[in-house]
């Protein structure tokens, strides 16, 4: 269940619950004191399953219908020739005998053997949006964020199916931002033309994995190969005042940001094809040490020197390495800090501003108005630099 409010109503209560406004996925279920009653509930769009069998003596209800087949009296013949007429079963039948679906956007009472089952979603669409191009798009990335978060709750692993469409990526590109542990899949077929009709669209191999140690990062390089393209962008921030009482965190700062996005580039090198691109992301606080985060700092100024010897070892294979050296970028690891708003970059922004410089091959990328800022900086004397608070 996942609903802005839970408090049930009364059995036999006509009024619509106010639990079902909030519903935004599964499926609910009200059990009082008194097991005669029963109030069910589905979402609007019928995201989540609900099945229930009645004869005159049971009502039983669940959100996998296999917990209910044993209780039909068999397939249902009508089922089978509507699927094959049609490609699917039409709620509420199903393909079993006295199994139905509840419909989506319902709700119910089950009361001395009487279900009674009642519309709540009563979705108005408008033919037409008066609103400026802007704001509809505006609101649509809001919308489709705010969906996708939502149905990241679950207490079973989380996973995207990859078709090699846009819609699956950028669902998956935005699960990835509030889940690390996000598992992916893609299919392959033995037909070798339809497996290559689908390898057109998408010639991705998907691996998931975290990245978490040594090991796992050899696990999962001993997979790759024939690589065309790679983007490092791993990398975790702790506050100073934290790193310096807490080692474990300075080691886990240095981990995400440092040892583990070069050894991974490092073990992959090699199976690169030539005219490939490394793209790895550093940080502008890896260009000079500042007191309010020099731990960070540190961690991202080995990844840059990584990435320019990287860059010189690799020249001669005509493979190039982009190092991304960004201010602040619009992410959740910089939720709950404030930034310049002139400093800040949104992460479509440098996402576009990073597919430039591949294009061009460029070596290093300021993004923004950094470059200005990286030299000014870069260019302080040692005596001026040490008494300026930033």
């Amino acid at each position: 269940m996942d609903a802005d409010r839970v408090d049930f109503p009364a059995p036999g209560d006509p009024v619509i619950p106010t639990t079902v406004s909030g519903l935004r996925r599964g499926a609910s279920t009200s059990t009082p004191s008194s097991i005669s009653e029963i109030f069910l509930a589905r979402d609007h769009m019928g995201i989540k399953p609900l099945y229930y069998f009645k004869d005159n003596n049971n009502f039983i209800f669940s959100s996998e219908i296999k917990c209910l087949k044993n209780f039909s009296r068999g397939i249902s013949d009508e089922s089978k020739i509507l699927f094959l007429s049609l490609g699917s079963i039409p709620e509420p039948l199903t393909i079993y005998k006295e199994i139905f679906s509840f419909p989506e956007g319902h709700y119910a009472y089950f009361s001395q053997n009487n279900l009674k089952i009642t519309k709540y979603n009563e979705d108005e669409y408008e033919p037409k949006i008066n609103e400026p191009y802007s704001e509809i798009v505006k609101k649509t990335k809001e919308l489709l964020y705010k969906s996708v978060e939502r149905h990241l709750i679950s207490d079973a692993p989380i996973g995207t199916f990859l078709s090699g469409g846009l819609d699956s990526s950028v669902i998956t590109s935005i699960a990835a931002q509030y889940k690390n542990d996000l598992y992916t899949l893609s299919l392959d077929f033995n037909e070798k033309d339809l497996s290559e009709k689908y390898k057109a669209l998408a010639d991705i191999k998907i691996i998931s994995s975290p990245l978490n140690s040594l090991d796992s990062v050899l696990s999962v390089t001993k997979d790759l190969d024939d690589i065309d393209i790679v983007l490092c962008a791993a990398g975790m921030f702790s506050p100073q005042t934290v790193c310096e009482k807490n080692l474990t965190e300075v080691e886990q700062l240095m981990s995400s940001n440092y040892l583990i996005p070069a050894y991974f580039i490092s073990l992959i090198k090699t199976k690169m094809n030539r005219k490939a691109t490394v793209i790895g992301i550093s940080s502008i606080a890896g260009e000079r040490g500042r007191k309010q985060n020099y731990f960070y700092g540190a961690a991202k100024s080995a990844f840059t020197n990584f990435l320019s010897g990287l860059r010189q070892e690799l020249s001669d294979q005509d493979i190039n390495v982009l190092t991304v050296i960004p201010g602040f970028v619009e992410t959740k690891m910089i939720k709950n800090i404030q930034t310049p708003k002139i400093l800040t970059i949104s992460s479509g922004a440098l996402a576009k501003t990073i597919i430039r410089a591949i294009k061009r091959r460029k070596a290093i990328l300021y993004p923004g108005g950094f470059l200005v800022i990286n030299y000014v900086v870069k260019s302080l004397p040692e005596f001026i630099f040490k008494k300026l608070n930033f």
